[in-house]
């Protein structure tokens, strides 16, 4: 449950929004490391974003001209899905193909470090626990699991393993610093046979071995039982600031080890008990597969530069945080073993480009829609060096007209309805941008929904002088979102 944490990114998901679940992001807030801790919080803490420049940089900017795509539909469309039953922008039409519009959608970007290929997860187990049980059936169920298989794959992550559940002799204290806990892992590798870097794990408890090194692929899953609170380096106190988080250190002889911290909450985002594990799990799971060497070698983390304030206000960019704001984040997968458990969907880089649902495994939702802002590319400084992300760039005081398109990868139940959220008054802070619906603000594929935007006040420093906002889509107790970005 992360939004991991890298001190350049924050955790806000996109909110109180009618009722939605405030995010399960990990507010993935700063270590003084520079490392990523993935954490589920209530505010938006602020980070600077990644400093990387974009492939794509030199595109035409914006996805402004409609073309006859043709996914996922024969081009036809329902006879309820003209303009006269939307009553949204003029260019719809009886005949619009699914997507009617082409759509530029965020992608987590690969920064050339490892990923885990093969991940071999060790769980650790505390005295106390009373989940022992339910999280062995987890763990030995999910790596071999259609739902891995899913989340991980195009990633280059493959199929999992678990060991047994460690279950550790001594109790931890009930406070613990994340440095603490590295110091206590870096022990139990050099001296306990069961953390796989000393002979046979039956071996019983050996001395210190300083040249003890984790086998490739190892990632450690450290559940701490209910009464134990966690300050992660800044980021605050399990429970309250987030809900778990991942990170790697590195040992004196030069290893790497990766390790997953998972506290017990009570009840965090509305989950307790073994959901709230398996959630929090599988989320630092497929985080700590994709872009397990935070510190210094980062794999899959952070949005490509048109969409860099995804990255900002939903966590932290890597592929769960993407996700984990939703209203519907979690999934009991329909596979034998896992499907007892419930589990994060997870943000699909291909998914998202086909204009299909980007939280993998899709719900049974008959088809997905959104609402997209169609903007240019507008300038902020980072570091003295100008980059260019998509957004509108308005005059505090002044108003401008931005076009949402409005698109569907298949035939959709009728309209849907769009609402507008300023970041600011999202987390009940002053309003930054006055967003209002000129007109219809209903519609399906094809259509255009028009947004009067005035900034109150210029875009805070912390997001380079951009303000987001987001935008919300939902139709049939199905809710979708999009971030916009205005610059003054």
């Amino acid at each position: 449950m992360d939004c991991s944490m890298d001190p350049r990114r924050a955790c806000a998901p996109f909110a109180a929004l009618l009722a939605c679940i405030t995010a399960a992001c990990g507010a993935s807030q700063g270590d003084p490391t520079d490392g990523r801790m993935d954490a589920r919080g209530d505010g938006p803490p602020v980070v600077l974003p990644r400093h990387h420049a974009d492939a794509n940089t030199g595109h035409d900017g914006g996805h402004d001209a409609r073309i006859d795509a043709t996914v996922g539909a024969d081009g036809a469309s329902d006879a309820g899905e003209g303009t006269d039953e939307g009553g949204a922008g003029p260019d719809a039409g009886f005949d619009a193909p699914y997507p009617a519009f082409t759509i530029e959608a965020p992608q987590v970007i690969a920064n050339g470090g490892p990923v885990l290929s093969n991940p071999l997860f060790v769980p650790v187990v505390f005295p106390g626990e009373t989940l022992t049980a339910s999280i062995q059936t987890f763990m030995s169920s999910l790596g071999g699991s259609q739902y891995w298989a899913t989340v991980g794959a195009e990633y280059g992550v493959g199929p999992a393993t678990s060991t047994d559940v460690v279950v550790e002799g001594v109790a931890p204290p009930t406070s613990l610093t994340d440095t603490q806990i590295q110091a206590w892992l870096a022990n139990a590798i050099a001296t306990d046979p069961r953390f796989l870097a000393l002979g046979a794990p039956d071996a019983g408890v050996q001395p210190g071995n300083p040249d003890a090194s984790p086998p490739p692929d190892v990632a450690y899953v450290l559940f701490y039982p209910a009464g134990v609170s966690i300050d992660a380096a800044g980021l605050g106190m399990s429970c309250t600031a987030f809900g778990g988080y991942h990170y790697d250190f590195t040992l004196p002889n030069g290893a790497t080890v990766v390790y997953a911290v998972i506290p017990r909450c009570a009840s965090f985002n509305q989950l307790s008990g073994i959901d709230f594990v398996t959630t929090a799990t599988s989320h630092e799971l497929i985080e700590s597969a994709t872009d397990p060497d935070i510190t210094t070698h980062p794999g899959f983390v952070g949005t490509d530069v048109d969409h860099f304030l995804w990255e900002l206000v939903l966590g932290n960019g890597e592929v769960a945080d993407m996700c984990s704001f939703l209203p519907y984040a979690n999934v009991h997968p329909n596979e034998p073993g896992l499907g007892a458990f419930l589990v994060q969907r997870i943000w699909s880089n291909k998914a998202a480009a086909a204009g299909n649902d980007p939280c993998v495994p899709a719900l049974n939702e008959t088809a997905y829609f959104n609402s997209v802002p169609v903007t240019p590319e507008i300038p902020f400084v980072d570091q003295g060096q100008t980059y260019q992300t998509l957004g509108t760039q308005i005059p505090v005081g002044q108003t401008a007209t931005v076009t949402l398109d409005l698109f569907s990868n298949a035939s959709t139940d009728g309209p849907w309805t769009v609402q507008l959220l300023d970041y600011g008054a999202a987390y009940n802070n002053p309003t930054i941008l006055d967003l209002e619906i000129v007109g219809a603000s209903t519609g399906v594929n094809g259509q255009t929904i028009q947004v009067q935007v005035t900034p109150l006040m210029a875009g805070p420093s912390t997001f380079f002088g951009l303000s987001p906002y987001f935008i919300y889509s939902e139709q049939g107790g199905v809710a979708n979102f999009w971030v916009g970005a205005v610059s003054n």
